[in-house]
């Protein structure tokens, strides 16, 4: 039976190997995918959509303590950003802005596209989504869609990549939907991150 067979030594061996390969695979992947904590520099925050950016340029009240960040950097060069403004009173502006700064183009439109997917399906049910990339656009691919319930618009999502970073975008209840107020708004921040390193 098998428990004789590896009871002989080059079945030993051969066990042995395979365990050993199986584990060294193993602690590959936990190194390559383990997080550190990243401080952001004040030129990288500027990169990202935050409710302090909005309230210069339309009427927003602000909460700071509505406001988080996360940063992490992967051990495979990878950067992922995450900030997001909740305001629970009635109304209250929704602010979602996520980057990521990829080691590939590949890796890049991986997420890009789960970007988009995870919105789509977060969204079912709950607020239609108008997809109109000629509202506004911008990098090497990139989609924009208005959010509404019951017929009115009440927000937007934007995600585009340029090169291998990526950048997301999800607003709601901040008054926005002129396309020249959101170009005015996104196109300084994206060219930002497009020449900003991290």
């Amino acid at each position: 039976g098998f428990l004789a067979w590896i009871s002989r030594p080059l079945g030993m061996v051969i066990t042995m190997g395979a365990i050993g390969a199986l584990a060294l695979l193993a602690f590959l992947a936990s190194y390559l995918f383990s997080t550190s904590n990243y401080q952001l520099s004040p030129s990288q925050k500027a990169c990202v959509v935050t409710a302090e950016h909005l309230a210069e340029r339309h009427d927003i009240a602000l909460n700071p303590a509505a406001a988080s960040w996360d940063s992490s950097r992967y051990l495979d060069g990878s950067v992922d950003i995450d900030y997001m403004y909740e305001d629970s009173s009635d109304q209250g502006a929704w602010i979602h802005c996520m980057l990521s700064i990829q080691p590939s183009t590949f890796d890049a439109k991986i997420v890009k596209e789960s970007y988009w997917q995870g919105s789509r399906i977060s969204y079912k049910g709950v607020a239609e989504i108008e997809q109109d990339s000629s509202v506004f656009s911008w990098g090497d691919a990139s989609r924009f869609a208005y959010l509404k319930t019951s017929g009115v618009r009440y927000g937007f999502l934007f995600v585009t990549r340029k090169d291998s970073k990526v950048f997301y975008l999800e607003i709601a209840n901040c008054g926005i939907e002129d396309p020249d107020e959101i170009s005015a708004l996104l196109t300084p921040l994206l060219e930002r991150y497009e020449s900003e390193t991290f």
